[in-house]
């Protein structure tokens, strides 16, 4: 085997006025955590919610400027029986802010409903501007061998100081209201935390 000292040439040097690309768009906040950004995280390890067919799990909260990501995990006890993800008893989840803005959510996934935030534009889930606060639904996802349930949901604006109150019931499996409250203060410390990876003046 013969060992070369070199085998590649050197690339050409580019030009020195060659423009950078373009960045990411800025996405408002109805769209998700900005790119480039790492968020600011609030411990929770909070068990919202047990019963003896259900857990419900908050261990976190990500914290952006403008908005804040819930993953919930349900661990369910057994494997769920079908038809129970949709119909006036499917899963519910919400969030109230000290000044008594509720926001909600029923259903699981894409297909959830955001009851109390309604769209500009047709009407339809997920199209145009929320016109106030919002709960927005993201990707589920049925893991560990059909028991565990990953939910994810994009909660705007930040809420105000005072206490926040989570509340989730899922009356198809007898899972009665289950309530929570947390320190908005704990939110906002966070979104003074949060670090833009390459902020520009330009």
């Amino acid at each position: 085997m013969l060992a070369l000292m070199t085998f590649f040439d050197d690339l050409p040097p580019e030009p020195w006025d060659s423009p950078p690309p373009p960045g990411p768009p800025a996405l408002p906040a109805w769209e998700g955590p900005p790119y480039g950004v790492v968020p600011g995280v609030v411990g929770l390890e909070l068990l919202l919610a047990q019963t003896d067919r259900l857990a419900v799990y908050l261990p976190e909260l990500m914290v952006y400027p403008d908005i804040v990501v819930l993953r919930l995990q349900l661990f369910g006890r057994r494997s769920p029986r079908q038809g129970i993800e949709s119909g006036p008893g499917t899963w519910r989840f919400g969030v109230q802010f000290s000044d008594g803005t509720k926001v909600t959510s029923y259903g699981l996934g894409f297909d959830a409903l955001r009851a109390s935030t309604p769209n500009a534009g047709d009407g339809s889930i997920g199209a145009g501007k929320p016109l106030a606060a919002f709960l927005q639904p993201q990707d589920h996802r049925l893991i560990r061998g059909g028991t565990t349930w990953s939910l994810e949901y994009w909660l705007a604006p930040l809420p105000p100081l005072g206490a926040v109150t989570l509340a989730c019931e899922w009356p198809n499996i007898e899972m009665g209201l289950m309530t929570a409250t947390i320190e908005a203060r704990a939110i906002r410390d966070a979104a003074g935390r949060v670090r833009d990876l390459w902020r520009t003046d330009s």
